[in-house]
């Protein structure tokens, strides 16, 4: 799928831009009247900065990446949401925007002569000011552009010369071209962006990872509200299925017509698996399944009043050693009136633990477990009454005409299925077996045993078993040219990487396979910190994102780290940190260490049986690039850096593995650090 692109181009006194003046409410509710460009080509809204700040609104860090004419990149790190309000009626939204220092010049870039455009005088501009240059505070995209519009335009004349006005929520919009007496501009204003969604998303992901933060529960008010909906609105049928009410943060009336998209969405499949017979076997398979299992049913009333059709399509996982292809039902597809269902249903708070925690844990038992809880989030039923917000078109043959289904279970909140486990699976514990079960049984698919240990399987069906095959321990949506596999066997940890087939490394492809090293433990910390520092030098260089970065040396870094990257096939390391003979103590050891061009920090577990024998294993590690310009620092505050990274680490590790360990020490090679620490806080700056 290609990048969104957005564009306005406005030729100085030839092509007027659609604008409107608008208000806007700060964080006390108070309106404040601002300048808006309309641009129906664009997937994103953008808002000044220095509005944000006079709004008081508050900001999230987001990481997004676009370009502009030429492929000139640009990027925004913060978002928002805004709402606008139309200065002509009773309409107002709320629209989330990319926060930029300066969106464009001011428009239009020098003063327009209309005195002898015939305007009517009834009509009510979304801008009366539209003629003269002014600062433009907000660019609202298409989206918003699409709810604005009215039925209504008016032709100031049929030849050309004057341009058009359209009705919107906002008023009436000058749009098109027009003549320009005696005018002899060049000059022009043009905006075009594309954002790098998926490649941001990476980098944002892999970031995360490489921060391992825990932080403290804090539900937000609408999260309190969506675990009040769930006590109050949840039931236990006879046959012990729970059944739940979707949980609306708004009337479910604001959400507008959906069929026709379903009915585009479903025409489109049908073309997509025409093209490929084996796919389409597979997309009915699972559908037949899915009615035959009672998960949807016919609709007894085709088309009811307030209905909403969730499109639907298939993802492929060839990986997946139970179900390759998945029908996923779309709640975020937008109806009529630019909602979607997901849009009004309050978002739950996250119950499951971080993956890294339970990773951490997962290298501690003797016997380790990975299973799957077959169609978990299927065995929660939906109550009867919110069906028709969950309802589907469907037909087996394209000349049979399109039936009306509704879904019966969980699909647009996942809270609703995870709040169920601990309920259908209370923690049992075991002599040698970890009872964090719910979480992982996230973790892998059916059940697996680590090699020594599988005994432990004694009773599980032999189709239900996958004791050879290695188990892979990835997130779902991160790229798997390098991912953490489980081999059940050998009882270790395995790495693999697949490299880009490219003689000519761009930024985009280098950034891609920096990103694909997943590393939640940290165990490839010396390769991810090379990896670090090569994306350090590609920001330095300022290079576009399908261009080669230049100079020899950037080229010799990626090139050679790459051809060591194949190494990591061979790379092995033991799950269990934990020596298996009877354990006398256990210690857990960190240290830190830093250099003028990055931080690293490192936890082991040793441990003592009670022949004395001793044993000491990685448990994770983690690592930092050295800050650089205006804000770089002497070897010893990045040594004290890295000291508070492995205080950092420690804490978090401490916390996850919840074990009575007979000594916890840090070490660091930096006097100055170790003087620092001892001495009192009030001596040093900070």
């Amino acid at each position: 799928m290609p990048p969104s692109v957005c564009g306005i181009c406005l030729k100085a006194g030839h092509q007027p831009y659609q604008c409107a003046t608008v208000d806007v409410f700060d964080k006390y509710g108070r309106r404040h009247a601002i300048r808006v460009v309309l641009d129906c080509a664009s997937h994103l809204s953008f808002i000044r900065k220095d509005l944000c700040d006079r709004l008081g609104i508050e900001k999230s860090p987001i990481d997004l990446d676009f370009q502009g004419i030429s492929a000139a990149s640009s990027h925004a790190n913060m978002g928002t949401s805004v709402t606008v309000a139309s200065r002509c009626s009773n309409y107002r939204t709320t629209i989330p925007c990319a926060v930029l220092d300066r969106i464009s010049a001011d428009l239009p870039l020098r003063p327009v002569d209309i005195s002898d455009w015939p305007i009517p005088d009834s009509v009510y501009l979304a801008d009366p000011q539209f003629h003269h240059p002014g600062k433009i505070s907000l660019l609202l995209g298409l989206q918003p552009f699409l709810d604005f519009l009215e039925p209504g335009r008016i032709n100031l004349d049929t030849d050309g010369r004057f341009p058009i006005l359209q009705n919107t929520k906002l008023g009436w919009v000058v749009s098109g071209r027009y003549e320009a007496i005696n005018s002899t501009s060049t000059s022009s204003a043009c905006l075009i962006t594309s954002p790098n969604k998926v490649l941001s998303h990476q980098l944002q992901r892999f970031f995360e990872i490489e921060e391992y933060i825990n932080p403290e529960p804090h539900f937000s008010e609408e999260e309190r509200n969506c675990e009040t909906h769930f006590e109050q609105n949840t039931v236990r049928d006879q046959s012990g299925c729970f059944e739940v009410r979707l949980p609306f943060r708004e009337n479910p009336s604001s959400l507008g017509a959906s069929r026709d998209i379903a009915v585009k969405r479903l025409g489109h499949i049908e073309r997509k698996l025409n093209r490929s017979p084996s796919l389409k076997t597979e997309y009915h398979a699972f559908l037949r399944e899915y009615l035959n299992a009672g998960h949807m049913s016919l609709a007894e009333i085709p088309s009811p009043k307030g209905a909403v059709y969730l499109p639907h399509h298939c993802v492929l996982k060839e990986s997946s050693s139970t179900t390759k292809c998945r029908v996923v039902f779309d709640a975020s597809s937008k109806t009529a009136s630019g909602k979607s269902l997901n849009d009004v249903l309050m978002t739950g708070p996250v119950l499951q633990d971080s993956l890294i925690n339970i990773l951490l844990r997962f290298r501690i038992p003797a016997i380790a477990l990975t299973g799957d809880i077959r169609q978990m989030y299927r065995m929660v039923k939906i109550s009867a009454s919110d069906r028709d917000y969950q309802r589907i078109l469907w037909r087996w043959k394209e000349e049979d005409p399109i039936v009306e289904y509704t879904l019966n279970t969980v699909k647009a909140s996942v809270i609703l299925g995870y709040k169920m486990l601990p309920a259908i699976i209370p923690p049992k514990k075991h002599n040698d077996c970890d009872n964090d079960f719910p979480n992982c049984l996230l973790l892998g698919v059916f059940i697996s045993a680590s090699g020594h240990h599988s005994s432990a399987l004694e009773g599980v069906p032999e189709a239900d078993l996958e004791v050879r095959i290695p188990i892979e321990l990835h997130e779902d949506d991160t790229i798997k040219a390098l991912g953490i596999h489980w081999q059940p066997c050998s009882d270790e940890f395995l790495f693999s990487y697949q490299p880009y087939k490219s003689f000519q490394p761009t930024k985009r492809i280098i950034l891609s396979q920096i990103v694909s090293l997943f590393n939640p433990l940290g165990l490839l910390a010396p390769v991810i910190v090379m990896a670090k520092l090569v994306m350090r030098e590609l920001w330095e260089l300022q290079v576009d994102w399908d261009e080669t970065p230049p100079g020899e040396l950037i080229i010799n870094d990626w090139l050679t780290l790459a051809q060591n990257l194949s190494s990591l096939n061979s790379f092995q390391i033991p799950r269990r940190v934990i020596d298996p003979r009877a354990l006398v103590r256990l210690f857990l050891r960190g240290y830190s260490d830093a250099s003028e061009r990055a931080m690293g920090a490192c936890i082991y577990v040793r441990s003592i049986d009670k022949a004395g024998n001793r044993s000491s294993q990685l448990l994770c590690a983690k690592s930092k690039i050295a800050p650089i310009g205006n804000n770089r620092s002497t070897i010893p505050r990045l040594e004290l850096h890295s000291a508070v990274m492995l205080a950092k680490l420690i804490n978090n590790v401490s916390a996850a593995l919840q074990i009575q360990f007979h000594e916890i020490r840090a070490y660091s090679d930096s006097q100055v650090v170790l003087a620092w620490i001892a001495g009192g806080a009030s001596k040093w700056k900070t």
